[in-house]
């Protein structure tokens, strides 16, 4: 981690009370894929972990404290994931982003933990929503 001093004029903005995404993870198995090796022969299985996510959007917390506390009591032994929703106004529309501010995305080969290192984004464009969850 580094550290270096910053103008706090810099910012054109600030959000009061940002949206927050939490994301529950939970091992659901062993999945198996079949890679092919030429034509049509199979080659070996080859496991994977097999995982399922339940995404809740949070609106009018307090502070981020309060949705980590809201995600611990809300876990029921899975892990998870806090994101804060962020959003750009590009030529092609408005997208809507996330950046992780706690746990490890276990869908991300890249991810670490957010709390021991600096924070991911995702994005999505607006016309998705940017919520894989119906509402």
């Amino acid at each position: 981690m580094r550290s270096e001093a910053v103008d706090p004029r810099d910012v054109s903005f600030e959000v009061e009370q940002p949206v927050y995404r939490v994301y529950f993870w939970e091992h659901t198995g062993t999945g198996y894929t079949f890679p092919q090796r030429r034509g049509r022969e199979l080659g070996p299985a080859q496991a994977y972990a097999s995982r399922a996510s339940d995404e809740h959007r949070l609106h009018e917390a307090e502070d981020v404290e309060q949705v980590l506390a809201w995600a611990q009591a809300h876990a029921a032994g899975r892990s998870f994931v806090v994101y804060v929703e962020v959003e750009e106004h590009a030529p092609t529309g408005r997208q809507r982003g996330l950046v992780r501010l706690h746990g490890r995305d276990p869908d991300d080969v890249n991810s670490r933990c957010a709390s021991a290192g600096a924070a991911t984004a995702r994005s999505a464009a607006a016309g998705s929503d940017g919520d894989p969850t119906p509402s």
